[in-house]
């Protein structure tokens, strides 16, 4: 092997800045900085070749390099006037990964590498730099490379440099990274080592500058209460206060501009500032870098809601939808963004309850994906009921409970007329879910979901691999319809009779049970358990039963196979796709108590409670407390029960998609 080490400081350098190949990245921007008089802390980058040789001799180390390392080390001891790992001040050393390739954040990073009482401190070292050799084949690594076609790479050079103690840190763009073309320089900076600023995990403060003089053209002072202290340092700095002076501000500019003129091109430029002198931690060509590009994007996207809102649209808050669809993947959310407009499902099941829809809600629903997660505009929500719905959304109550949006608006926006005509219309509504609730839990179990049940069996054996690419399209519009245009708001239509009817027995509890312990709500939920075990409670008891070898795991998956974690997004797997984690699932709850067991037990205790609160009653305040307690008892099961089979008829989409997903 040839020179496996490649020493740097004091103005000198081993190592060739041009052979990024041996160096890797930082590396050669490492050499040439020093190599130019800049002040760099030295250092020493071990080649990409010794990193070759690691992995592809299954972690045995090159012959010769721990001998090497030990020298240099000594180099370094030299260079900094300190000894490594010892004494009151000692040289401590980050190890930085440093492809060929930037891969920004992918590989093992480590700072303060030899802190004292931490063990042998060389062989803490070589741990460290064959954390960052392993690193190169993690996991987050491999994908990086394959998503960015990244081909033709076999190991990442490591530098060890002397850490420099930064009380302040940061990164000078010579360029304007959102605007290249604006004649601007911008510094963040932030307290601390730099890593809690590159890393994105604190607001640095932001300083543009022209490039023609350096006036300063613009100052953000950011919060900066990430702060990672260099070694020894307890100072407390303000978070509120500007980290840089005018004079530093000026000073880590001109030279940032000095390194682009060395390198012949725009840079950004990390940085550290300790007792007034300013170090050079890596310099690199400006590129948009995922997080530039992401900047850009939310740039763009408040610039957009701003626009709605001069538009009277707006403001926006997390609706309930994200607790279980998180970050919906674009096929999933082009389903539910229709499904949840008004002229959807989800405005069929408000049309078969009596209300009506507006027409702008038809068109454009409610729900909005702002950056990745999904939220409800305030100003057309209300829309769902009615057109000119008059009242509208308490936005000092949304700021501290976000869940008050899936309940109607209460503040008055209308004439008193217009609020009348509302109330009469939503009286009318709750006659029409009393009437339905007669007898919509009957048609559903005897007619809907059998119907539906069936279709969905006669679906699955469709040979999707013989269809035409027009012939699976027209299936993929034939059963989005069949399942979110039809069964769906059927099948979700006893959350409304639920929602009135609880909310009915929470002010019956206030008002004839106020002494009782239990807070109304957390009551109303308890005694509105139905006893007879729901879909997903049922599912539970199979899993245990798969322990006590009563069920097989293919036993199980025949009833609830089309299930699975994050399952309403059609880019997740269903349980039978993995039949091994459904035989974990089932291990985990070996030792525990029987599901069914609990069930039964819980059901006593409600029936208990039942009979000591029916005691307190009588006449036609028992007969009312009896009859919203069997309505939500025959209504609740429909909140899991509809969603197992509505996940019957999303499993046929996630066919479709998968065998479109094959093709293309």
């Amino acid at each position: 092997m040839t020179q496996t080490v490649y020493f740097f400081g004091d103005g000198e350098s081993e190592g060739d800045p041009d052979r990024r190949d041996v160096l890797g990245g930082k590396g050669a921007s490492l050499a040439e900085l020093t190599r130019a008089g800049l002040p760099v802390p030295p250092g020493f980058t071990i080649s990409v070749e010794c990193c070759e040789s690691y992995l592809d001799a299954g972690g045995a180390w090159p012959g010769g390099l721990r001998d090497d390392i030990r020298d240099v080390m000594d180099r370094l001891e030299l260079a900094c006037g300190r000894k490594f790992g010892a004494g009151d001040d000692p040289l401590l050393v980050s190890v930085r990964s440093g492809a060929a390739v930037s891969m920004p954040g992918m590989m093992d990073t480590i700072l303060n590498c030899g802190r004292p009482d931490a063990g042998d401190p060389f062989e803490t070292l070589l741990e460290c730099v064959e954390s960052v050799f392993n690193s190169w084949n993690s996991p987050r690594a491999i994908a990086y490379r394959q998503d960015r076609n990244i081909h033709g790479l076999s190991g990442t050079a490591v530098t060890v440099q002397a850490m420099f103690p930064s009380r302040v840190s940061g990164v000078a763009f010579t360029a304007n990274p959102n605007n290249p073309d604006a004649g601007e320089i911008v510094i963040e900076a932030s307290y601390g080592l730099g890593e809690a600023l590159v890393s994105g995990e604190v607001d640095p403060d932001n300083f543009v500058l022209s490039r023609d003089d350096l006036t300063v053209k613009r100052t953000y002072i950011g919060r900066k209460d990430r702060i990672i202290p260099a070694a020894g340092d307890t100072s407390a700095p303000d978070s509120d206060a500007a980290s840089l002076t005018d004079d530093q501000i000026n000073e880590i500019a001109r030279i940032a501009l000095g390194v682009e003129e060395l390198f012949g091109f725009p840079v950004d430029v990390e940085w550290g500032l300790a007792d007034g002198r300013f170090a050079l931690l890596q310099a690199r060509r400006i590129r948009p870098s995922q997080a530039q590009s992401q900047q850009l994007l939310l740039q763009s996207l408040r610039t957009a809601l701003h626009a709605e809102i001069r538009d009277g649209r707006g403001p926006w808050v997390i609706h309930n939808l994200s607790e279980t669809l998180g970050h919906p993947t674009w096929l999933t959310w082009s389903v539910q963004e229709r499904f949840m407009s008004g002229g959807g499902g989800f405005g069929a099941m408000y049309r078969l309850a009596g209300f009506a829809p507006s027409e702008s809600v038809r068109t454009r629903g409610p729900v909005r994906l702002i950056a990745g997660k999904i939220y409800m505009d305030t100003s057309v929500a209300s829309e769902l009921f009615f057109e000119n719905y008059p009242f509208k959304y308490d936005m000092n109550l949304l700021r501290w409970d976000p869940d008050a949006a899936q309940s109607p608006p209460t503040v008055p926006c209308g004439t008193f007329r217009s609020r009348a005509a509302a109330a009469r219309k939503a009286a009318r509504v709750d006659w029409r879910l009393r009437e339905m609730a007669r007898t919509l839990d009957s048609e559903l179990n005897n007619r809907v979901i059998p119907e539906f049940v069936q279709w969905c069996r006669d679906e699955k054996q469709r040979t999707l691999g013989e269809m035409t690419g027009e012939e699976l399209a027209v299936l993929w519009r034939s059963r989005e319809h069949r399942v979110m245009d039809e069964f769906a708001p059927q099948s979700l239509l006893p959350s409304l009779v639920t929602g009135m009817a609880l909310a009915e027995l929470r002010a019956f509890i206030a008002e004839n049970f106020w002494d009782a312990d239990e807070d109304a709500d957390e009551l109303a939920g308890m005694l509105s358990a139905a006893p007879t075990p729901d879909k997903t409670l049922q599912a539970n008891a199979g899993l245990f039963a798969i322990v006590g070898g009563e069920v097989t795991v293919d036993q199980w998956l025949e009833q609830y196979g089309h299930r699975g974690p994050d399952e309403l997004d059609l880019m997740s797997r269903r349980w039978r796709e993995s039949p091994e984690e459904v035989a974990a699932m089932a291990a985990r709850l070996k030792g525990g108590q029987d599901p069914m067991e609990l069930h039964h037990t819980h059901v006593e205790q409600i029936a208990l409670r039942t009979s000591q609160l029916r005691r307190r009653l009588k006449g036609r305040r028992l007969e009312r407390f009896d009859d919203l307690i069997g309505l939500l008892r025959r209504y609740i099961p429909f909140r899991e029960d509809g969603k197992y089979y509505l996940m019957l008829g999303y499993d046929l989409l996630r066919d479709v998609a998968l065998e479109a997903g094959r093709r293309l």
